[in-house]
């Protein structure tokens, strides 16, 4: 995400990708989980808003993943707001 915040959009989320293909959700439905929740932010963070809510829908619901006060308050989330899949996300939690 540090990448993502310092305009190494790219490099962020190759990053994240390839942290989340080694710490797989099955190995851990926490931590992994919290894995795939931090690919939706650099995703985000990045501008690729389209695999940042593919992303959170794939990991809300899980253990570990961020309820909708997150999604609504958390400036992570910023790009995503206004989006009407992204508002109806936030609304489903």
């Amino acid at each position: 995400m540090a990448d993502a915040l310092l305009g190494n959009g790219e490099r962020a989320v190759a990053e994240a990708e390839a942290i989340v293909r080694d710490y797989k959700v099955e190995r851990d439905a926490v931590e992994g989980a919290d894995m795939v929740r931090w690919l939706a932010a650099t995703y985000a963070l990045a501008g690729r808003r389209e695999e940042a809510i593919a992303t959170l829908r794939r990991v809300m619901g899980q253990p570990g993943s961020q309820g909708s006060g997150d999604l609504r308050l958390n400036p992570i989330w910023d790009g995503l707001r206004g989006g009407p899949e992204f508002e109806a996300m936030s609304r489903e939690q």
